[in-house]
């Protein structure tokens, strides 16, 4: 990808209720390898390699976080699948 790509990546985010089993699903069944993976009080996120995005299990508690990270001011608001571009320049690419 170069280096001037507007948009770098693409990240799809799926609430669910059982992450365990969403990861047993896309790694385990479909073969996307671990990326990295966080949990702590604010809730769990899988994050899954596929190419040139990637697929992020959260549960509820981190989708909640990321929601007040970027001003949701309900949950709900945002759904239960998130996509997100990784962008160079984001002032300029919504503009």
């Amino acid at each position: 990808m170069p280096d001037d790509a507007p948009v770098r990546q693409l990240r799809l985010v799926l609430t669910v209720d059982d992450v365990g089993a969403a990861v047993a699903f896309y790694a385990d069944a479909l073969g996307l390898p671990e990326f990295a993976s966080f949990a702590d009080p604010e809730g769990r996120v899988v994050i899954l390699d596929a190419g040139r995005a990637t697929v992020e299990i959260t549960d509820r508690l981190h989708a909640e976080y990321v929601d007040r990270v970027e001003g949701v001011e309900r949950r709900g608001a945002a759904g239960r699948i998130r996509v997100a571009f990784e962008v160079t320049d984001a002032e300029g690419t919504t503009r």
